[in-house]
Formats: structure tokens, sequence, C-alpha cells
């Protein structure tokens, strides 16, 4: 069993009208390569695009695929029993324009490529949307939190095995760390105890963002001596690293 996307353009017919006129609708199989793919029972959400209408777009029918497919006025077709139709925000139709803002929802390929007619979801894909179909007020409580908390909120899913997979690096740099933030180390560091952050922090796991960051001195030692030891240990607000010219980046 799939789960679909099938997306209709007002400007080519009359989705609101279709939907609200038939229980059993036709749709067009533009992508062929699915059409060995469609079972009866599958699920499908009906997407009607914007069509000229800005922010009027998303998801506005669920149902699923009522029969095998055919070929109907030489278009290869399918049949979809919708199950229930929701045409406007106030009904609960899913806007497509603050899906595209929501972490877990935003990366559909949908909002990728716009212009085709049938897409397959992943399991994760269809489950995410269809909680929302249920409960369309999380929307809203998706898009009033901070950016940081949006992709915490989509991480939470692979966090899991993330921190499994990743275990024994986070402990190394955890230990790293510890030892690096020693104000006696912090005074006594070299060069060479700066570059072996790189090591230890995931932005710096790419060769050549390790290398321009970490590659040359920008300053003396006794700079990023003092610039690290104020992170870790100052007072002072931040201003008055650049005043006393005490931090080595961009200088």
């Amino acid at each position: 069993m799939a789960n679909w996307i099938f997306q209709g353009n007002p400007k080519q017919f009359d989705v609101d009208t279709y939907l609200q006129e038939n229980t059993i609708v036709t749709w067009g199989i533009r992508q062929e390569q699915y059409k060995d793919e469609f079972q009866l029972g599958d699920k499908v959400f009906i997407w009607r695009s914007d069509g000229g209408n800005r922010n009027s777009g998303g998801v506005v029918a669920i149902g699923e695929i009522a029969s095998e497919p055919f070929i109907e006025n030489e278009q290869d077709s399918i049949e979809v029993k919708i199950n229930e139709i929701r045409l406007t925000p106030e009904s609960g139709m899913l806007l497509r324009n603050e899906l595209k803002e929501i972490s877990d929802t935003m990366n559909l390929q949908i909002f990728k490529m716009s212009q085709m007619t049938n897409y397959r979801l992943t399991d994760g894909e269809f489950n995410r949307l269809y909680q929302y179909w249920q409960s369309p007020q999380m929307i809203k409580e998706q898009l009033e939190l901070t950016t940081i908390e949006k992709y915490l909120y989509a991480f939470q899913e692979v966090a899991d095995a993330w921190f499994k997979d990743n275990a024994k690096h986070i402990q190394v740099g955890y230990h790293f760390f510890e030892r690096f933030k020693q104000r006696e180390h912090l005074q006594q560091m070299e060069w060479g105890d700066v570059q072996e952050i790189g090591a230890h922090i995931n932005a710096f796991r790419m060769a050549l963002t390790k290398k321009r960051a970490l590659g040359n001195m920008n300053a003396p030692i006794e700079k990023y001596r003092k610039s690290f030891e104020y992170l870790f240990y100052g007072q002072e607000p931040v201003e008055w690293l650049w005043q006393t010219k005490n931090v080595p980046f961009g200088h």
C-alpha cells in the first residue's frame, strides 16, 4: 500500500465544484512511473493549487484509490473515492503557504516540483499530513514556534537513532570540551589546541569548512587565549572584546 497527493489546478478545471458534485472523481496519471504502483484503498490527499489566487491552495480533500488505472480521452487515469472535503481554511483545509513553513512538511516533493500531478508520500509524510488533517489547529501551534523550536520538533522523530549512531562522537566531544574549557588550559593553549575543536563540532566535519575556519591563525595566539577565556568566564558585555581588540576573528 502507498499514499499519495493528487494535485488539481483551478486554472484548468473547477476543482471545488468537481469535488462537491462527485463522490467518485477521475484524476489523470501524469507521472507514468507510478502507474503500476497504485492499489485499491491507497489513501489520497487532493491538493488544490493556488491557480493564480495567491495563498489559496493546499489540501482540500482526502479519499482513496477506487479503481485500477485506465485510459480516458487518451490519458492514463484513475478513480478516487472522496471521503471528506474541506474547501476553505474555515472548514479545515490545510493551506499550502502554512505547510511550507512547518519543518516537518516543508520538504514535501510538491514544494520542490510544483508542476506535477501525482506525488507519492512516504509513510512519515502521510502520517504527518493526516495528523494535521485530523487536527488543523496543530498547524497554528507549529507556526507560533520559534525557528529553533520548529527544528527541534522535527528532530525528535529521529533523535533516538541520531544519538545512538553518534554516541561515541558525542562522548569524545564532551570530554574534549571539559578539558578544553579549564582556565589553566585556555591560558596556555597553542594553535593546535584551537584546531582540534574542528574534530568535535559537526559544522566542521566538511574538510573545506574546517580548513577555512581553522587552517591559519588570524591573530597572535594570545588573542585566541583571551577570547576563549572570556567566552567561558567573562562577565563584561561582548562589546568589550571588540573595544579591547582581544577578538582574533576578523582582525
